[in-house]
């Protein structure tokens, strides 16, 4: 969890952005005009007490996305500004507040813009669900599953190893959890492929996940508790960045406690 002072240093960081890209702004507003099968962009602007209105032609790209995004950023500051004022306001307090709190407010300017508009500028923030689709959308490096071996097609689509595999995807799916399949992650200069690694919209954040199917086989055991310290060492905490669950012939996957410890993240 992000502390007051840790929150207050990022919105100040933003905020220094935000005003950095405002002293290159172009003065004046962008109309958006939607026809039926077209938008068209005028400049509004002020000239010696009149009221000017200049079309923008598709070849106008820069300053009409220029246009866009100085209205954004000045929405945008002010919000943040806002924000940072309460932040101040519980520091000294030593109080504790949600970070998600922290990215739903900070996105809710972009939030806010018809499609239009926001495709022409680049959020400091983005909202909860576009910042979950572009996640989920963005290529990532993974081991890949064979098609000589046996595999196990999840409802997201997924070829997986086991038939637990898959029924955990399957479950972090319907529980609204995004999650990406043995995507690559370096550990202390080596490279593993954890089984998931989960998403938490609300917070910004990644957890790894691993499950451990053969745990009768005193050698597979063996190497399960090397990869678990491997994670410890390398900073990811057993029960809070990492998670584990275990599986023998005699104990099979516990799915209801499986939704349990992962239910902080659903949707």
């Amino acid at each position: 969890m992000l502390s007051i002072r840790e929150q207050i240093n990022y919105v100040n960081s933003l905020i220094a952005q935000a005003e950095k890209n405002l002293r290159s702004r172009i003065e004046g507003t962008l109309i958006v005009s939607k026809r039926i099968k077209s938008v068209q962009y005028y400049h509004q602007y002020y000239e010696n007490g009149l009221r000017k209105r200049i079309y923008l032609k598709k070849t106008q790209d820069k300053t009409i996305r220029k246009l866009a995004q100085t209205e954004y950023d000045n929405a945008f500051l002010k919000d943040a500004k806002d924000l940072l004022g309460t932040l101040e306001i519980l520091k000294p307090l030593n109080a504790d507040r949600d970070e998600a709190l922290l990215y739903d407010e900070l996105s809710s300017s972009y939030d806010k813009l018809s499609p239009e508009r926001k495709s022409l500028v680049i959020p400091y923030v983005l909202p909860r669900v576009e910042y979950t689709e572009r996640w989920l959308s963005k290529e990532y490096a993974n081991k890949g599953v064979s098609r000589d071996i046996t595999s196990f097609m999840t409802e997201n689509g997924e070829n997986v190893r086991s038939k637990s595999e898959k029924i955990i995807a399957d479950k972090l799916h319907s529980m609204g959890i995004p999650y990406r399949y043995e995507e690559e992650l370096c550990l202390q200069g080596m490279y593993v492929h954890p089984d998931f690694t989960l998403l938490d919209p609300h917070k910004r954040k990644v957890y790894y996940y691993e499950h451990f199917g053969m745990m009768q086989d005193p050698e597979y055991c063996r190497n399960a508790l090397i990869r678990i310290a491997k994670y410890e060492r390398a900073g990811y905490r057993l029960g809070r960045e990492f998670f584990c669950t275990f599986e023998s012939e005699e104990n099979p996957l516990d799915i209801k406690m499986l939704e349990t410890k992962f239910s902080f993240l659903k949707s």
